[in-house]
Formats: C-alpha cells, structure tokens, sequence
C-alpha cells in the first residue's frame, strides 16, 4: 500500500523552534545548518529553492569577547562541531513580493534580519537577498544615537524577526 506521505531529503535536521515555516503561497522553509530549503508541497520530489547564508559579522551589542568565551560557563558552545547560523525563520503575507508572492525574512544568531525573494528564472533555485533589515536599522539607531536601556529578553525569537520588520517598516515609512 503507498503512503499518501512522501519525505524530503534535507542537508541537516532544524535545530530552533522556528526553523520551519509555511507561506500564504504554499511553500514550506526549512532552516538548517547554514541553509534554508524551500520546498513545495504539490511536487515533494525536490526543493523549490534554496537560501544560503554566509557567516557575518555581528553588531558589537552584546558581543562576548573571545577571552570570555573559553571561560567555564560558555565553554561548551564553543566546542559546537558545527554553527548554526540561522535562528528564526518567517514568511510576509501574500502580494510583498515583485510576483505577487511572499518574501523570506531569515533571523541569523548574528542578530541579522534579512529579506529574501525568489528568483525571476525558473532555472535558478537561489533565492535573492532584497535587503539587510538589521544593518539599516542599526545605522539609523546609530544615528538618532540611541542609547542602552532596560531591554527585556525575547525567548521567541519569531517574535524577535516580526518586531524587527515591523520596527524597521514604520522607521523607514515615517510622515
């Protein structure tokens, strides 16, 4: 008897909470390791896309010195055999994309928020990087020279990734 299910190969299993979305659009992102896959539902006999992320550098908020890092209490994140670079995943609603469809907003563990779309050919699986959110949000922090203050922990990093695009939408479209 065939299963009505059918199994998609991925390069690592996800590691953080919101490592799997599901789009308007119907399309599935699977975060792991360094890659976000995007699969389709209707043909599950291969991604309909990828996403690679490379290593960044990472805002100098909250950045653990190197020295500190090999202390007794982080010492065994840093014995990690491979990085994790992506930590939240999330898709924008229907119709923010230049094909009426949905944008990728992919949250490092660098703390960068970054929006991808998928590409105009069908011949690419490579999704495109529309923009660095959290780079310009930054510059504009800088700029207006905000300061420290008592900024509570967000364990949902989901959470983290809509607060930043909305955060960053309503700074850039202010009247």
């Amino acid at each position: 008897m065939c299963s009505r299910f059918q199994a998609a190969t991925l390069v690592a299993s996800p590691s953080y909470p919101n490592s799997i979305a599901w789009s308007e659009e119907n399309l599935i992102a699977v975060a792991n390791g360094q890659l976000v896959t995007i699969l389709n539902p209707e043909s599950p006999s291969g991604p309909r896309g990828l996403v690679k992320i490379p290593t960044s550098k990472p805002f100098p908020i909250g950045v653990i010195k190197s020295e500190d890092a090999v202390s007794g209490c982080l010492l065994p994140t840093c014995l990690s055999r491979e990085r994790e670079s992506i930590r939240s995943i999330s898709w924008s609603p229907l119709g923010m994309s230049a094909n009426s469809g949905c944008l990728l907003a992919i949250c490092t563990v660098e703390g960068h928020v970054k929006l991808y779309r998928p590409p105009f050919c069908d011949y690419s699986a490579e999704w495109i990087e529309v923009m660095d959110i959290s780079e310009d949000l930054y510059y504009h922090l800088k700029k207006v020279n905000f300061k420290k203050r008592g900024i509570h922990s967000l364990n949902n990093s989901h959470v983290c990734v809509c607060c930043m695009v909305h955060t960053y939408f309503s700074l850039r479209f202010e009247y």
